[in-house]
């Protein structure tokens, strides 16, 4: 990642609910299909 972009990514981190995120990371990190993983990585940075 380039440093220009902590701050983009600080601020999202900050602004996420970990309830609605929780669930979706879990999955991502189980998932082994790559199609899936693209789906799942929409929703979480949707």
């Amino acid at each position: 990642m380039h440093p220009a972009s902590l701050l983009q990514v600080k601020q999202q981190v900050l602004k996420s609910h970990l309830d609605e995120v929780a669930p979706v990371v879990q999955k991502l990190l189980k998932n082994t299909d790559p199609e899936k993983t693209a789906t799942l990585l929409t929703r979480l940075n949707g």
